[in-house]
């Protein structure tokens, strides 16, 4: 007797386990929660004088999904950011015990400051602060560098420039150099304006930072 329900309790067992194997079965139905990445940037990320679906970020997210990569990404880029602005607007998107946060974050400001002769000091400790407070939140961070130029002296470009890789070892931070590399001195990748990405310079922009991005998407998973 105590065989023939030991028998019955095994293949109930067995009946179970095939069941919860199954494609269908409720515990294989459950996708993974997406990968949330949050850029923080200015007019480039912004997409400026293009359609939001063709700003970097947009394609970014577009050619992560294409890879198989559970994404989504928040463009919080506002034209005209600086980093002291950048650094003001940042707490808003780690809101108290919000369900979800961002897993990456991905920080491309710098441009504007250099634009306008800020202080390297305080561009550096408005930095310093953002990504102190990124990590705090246990996010990746990805810190896009940028550079001063348009009659900027040659001390003053050397010192703005050493900001990002400098802010990038503190933090333990993806550096990635220049949005702009590719696009510079290429009139096709940009708009009217000799300053903006136009379509295909944010398509170079959303490549050259894809695997990038896919590293930190490895490492946010593990």
């Amino acid at each position: 007797m105590k065989a023939m329900i030991l028998l019955f309790a095994l293949s109930l067992f067995s009946a179970s386990a095939a069941l919860s194997a199954e494609p269908g079965s409720v515990a294989s139905a459950q996708a993974p929660r997406p990968v949330t990445i949050l850029v923080v940037g200015d007019s480039v990320a912004a997409g400026y004088g293009l359609p939001v679906e063709q700003s970097f970020p947009s394609v970014l997210e577009s050619m992560l999904r294409k890879d198989g990569h559970a994404v989504q990404i928040i463009n919080a880029g506002v034209s005209g950011d600086t980093t002291a602005e950048g650094r003001a607007r940042l707490a808003a998107y780690f809101p108290p015990k919000a369900p979800s946060r961002p897993d990456i974050v991905i920080v491309a400001l710098g441009a504007n400051d250099g634009l306008q002769g800020k202080d390297p000091a305080q561009v550096e400790e408005n930095l310093d602060a953002m990504l102190t407070r990124i990590q705090a939140e246990g996010a990746k961070i990805l810190l896009i560098g940028a550079r001063a130029v348009r009659g900027k002296s040659p001390e003053y470009r050397d010192e703005f420039a050493a900001i990002f890789p400098r802010q990038a070892a503190k933090h333990g931070a993806t550096l990635y150099p220049l949005l702009g590399t590719g696009l510079f001195g290429r009139p096709e990748f940009v708009q009217a304006d000799g300053a903006h990405p136009n379509e295909k310079g944010a398509q170079i922009i959303a490549g050259n930072l894809f695997p990038l991005v896919v590293e930190l998407i490895a490492k946010t998973i593990q």
